[in-house]
């Protein structure tokens, strides 16, 4: 096997964290029911003016010399308002069938108290791209379409999705945005790209106010 290495971006943000970091992202299975990124959950009345609070942005990005790949997010947010419940209420997670290869790792809800409302998502289906009206251009895009249950103000959203590059485009060809600084606040972020070691990874930093 040719050697690899993995650059590991943790990304540090306001706010005293006194949970655990979190481990690397499994490609299966759930989370641990007790997970301690949940502890990071924060007082609503602090963040007026905002629908949620994303608790972890977890990205994991798997390169290889001949294009294929992959891509893995985690997200939990925390709803704080009812806009914030219907933002979340249904996730639609695009990809290009053909090329790339789209996994649900797991969508779960839970409550204030740290109960588990739902393991899994109340419906799940694939759909295509609405025509534009006036000038429909064709794409071969869908969307996975998944659909929480038990989501409401005061819930945490706890999901993860890989997007799996089967027929890349070129070899050697790839390109991932990871934002932090944005409107949205995130207590706890992290970006890691695995690539083989001979492989030049070009990272270009902006707008950072950290190393």
């Amino acid at each position: 096997m040719p050697a690899r290495f993995a650059l590991l971006l943790p990304l540090a943000v306001t706010g005293v964290l006194r949970a655990q970091a979190p481990v690397a992202l499994p490609t299966g299975g759930l989370p641990p029911r007790n997970d301690s990124i949940y502890a990071l959950r924060v007082d609503p009345s602090a963040y007026t003016g905002h629908d949620y609070v994303l608790l972890l942005e977890d990205g994991l990005v798997r390169l290889e010399a001949d294009g294929r790949g992959s891509y893995t997010l985690r997200q939990v947010a925390q709803v704080l308002t009812q806009e914030g419940a219907e933002d979340w209420g249904e996730l639609s997670l695009w990809h290009t069938p053909g090329r790339q290869a789209i996994r649900l790792n797991w969508m779960r809800v839970v409550d204030r108290d740290g109960k588990v409302l739902s393991d899994q998502p109340a419906h799940q289906q694939e759909m295509s791209r609405p025509a534009e009206p006036g000038s429909p251009v064709y794409s071969d895009r869908r969307a996975l379409q998944a659909t929480a249950a038990g989501i409401a103000p005061g819930t945490i959203l706890d999901y993860s999705y890989t997007i799996e590059v089967v027929r890349p485009w070129l070899p050697g060809d790839f390109l991932h945005y990871w934002d932090v600084n944005g409107w949205t606040p995130v207590r706890r972020s992290r970006f890691t790209v695995d690539a083989p070691a001979d492989m030049h990874v070009r990272v270009r930093e902006k707008n950072l106010s950290f190393a």
